[in-house]
């Protein structure tokens, strides 16, 4: 059982990584097959959907571990509500997976873009129910769509340096 069981994890860390490799090469999430991954990933297509029914799973999963821990984060440090703290605290998380988002921001639609962060405001209200949802939209989409600048490298600033400047101008807003 727990030879199956790792066997189970790394197959999904298989096809993940391939699906991330594909959308490292510039491909569209919409133009990726199953057939593309699992030729990427090297396992067969069986392996494939006893995992998944589409790419798009593939991609949802990855979504639902994106936003669990990035609340995490959240969450660790809303008892405080301090802005610094918790920005501080995503962009460890962010750093250490840079490697994983570049790629991935790459391949998704402004349309997807915008789902992930209404989706990921609904999210941080169950966390902090008391926050301003206009207020959380107005910094979320800032940082995101700076964030998402940084990873396609239109920014020509470190991460420290960029989460610096967030925090400062998020300060103003807030007090």
């Amino acid at each position: 059982m727990k030879a199956t069981y790792r066997n189970s994890i790394r197959s999904k860390e298989l096809i993940r990584e391939a699906l991330i490799t594909l959308l490292d090469k510039e491909k569209d999430i919409t133009d990726i097959s199953v057939t593309d991954i699992v030729k990427v990933a090297n396992i067969n297509r069986g392996t494939f959907y006893n995992h998944y029914s589409n790419v798009i799973e593939v991609i949802e999963e990855m979504e639902q571990e994106l936003f669990g821990e990035l609340l995490a984060c959240i969450k660790q440090n809303s008892t405080h509500y301090d802005v610094s703290r918790i920005l501080h605290t995503l962009l460890d998380y962010f750093k250490k997976n840079e490697f994983k988002y570049k790629p991935i921001v790459k391949g998704l639609s402004k349309s997807a873009i915008d789902s992930l962060i209404l989706k990921f405001v609904s999210q941080i209200k169950t966390v902090m129910p008391n926050s301003d949802e206009i207020l959380l939209l107005f910094i979320i989409n800032g940082l995101a769509g700076i964030y998402f600048d940084y990873l396609e490298e239109k920014i020509p600033v470190d991460l420290d340096a960029l989460c610096n400047q967030c925090i400062a101008i998020i300060n103003k807003i807030v007090t």
